[in-house]
């Protein structure tokens, strides 16, 4: 498991060039994904992956040189999108 610290630098909204942006928030040292209403845990795969249990959505978050997160990619079937960072 990561620690609450660790998965802070997730939090923020990431712009999917669509209606709303996605909202990651942090809960009682828990990663959620928001958007459109629905709230859903992103559970760790690795430091930078996550998956959401009850889709077959994976996170991988795109990290910077300088180690500040840009955006996530995310991956449904084999299918990728790219939300950048707000």
């Amino acid at each position: 498991m990561l620690d609450g610290k660790f998965l802070e630098r997730y939090v923020g909204e990431y712009d999917l060039q669509l209606d709303a942006p996605i909202k990651v928030v942090l809960e009682d040292g828990v990663l959620l994904r928001e958007y459109n209403g629905s709230r859903y845990a992103l559970h760790p795969i690795n430091d930078t992956q996550f998956y959401i249990a009850e889709s077959d959505l994976i996170y991988l978050f795109v990290i910077a040189e300088d180690g500040e997160v840009t955006g996530v990619d995310i991956d449904q079937s084999g299918t990728s999108i790219y939300a950048s960072r707000l």
